[in-house]
């Protein structure tokens, strides 16, 4: 992994910052549920059409599952920013302590 600066660590962790307090929001919660019921009632309608014998275009599928892949991996993007900011501080430390010439 490459060496991160101290500038890219505050920048990451301003990042890290800003989205968790997204994530704390209340409405990130309704947000949450209206993806949810979103996603469940598309698939409910898109079963009830396969179970009635409709022939359903695959490319609608394909849509569809991308559409709420892409939604549910927009809701985890706060996890995934913290996940990225411990991962550059423990980066940046590592390099740190091999300046001072002390091994991990």
């Amino acid at each position: 992994m490459p060496e991160v600066s101290a500038d890219q660590l505050a920048l990451t962790e301003q990042r890290a910052v800003r989205l968790r307090g997204l994530r704390e929001h209340p409405g990130w919660a309704e947000l949450e549920s209206v993806i949810a019921e979103r996603k469940e009632f598309h698939y409910r309608k898109l079963h009830r059409a396969l179970i009635e014998g409709e022939v359903v275009d695959q490319r609608l599928i394909d849509r569809m599952a991308g559409y709420f892949d892409a939604c549910e991996d927009l809701l985890k993007r706060p996890d995934m920013a913290n996940r990225a900011f411990a991962s550059a501080l423990a980066r940046y430390q590592k390099a740190e302590l091999a300046k001072e010439g002390v091994s991990s």
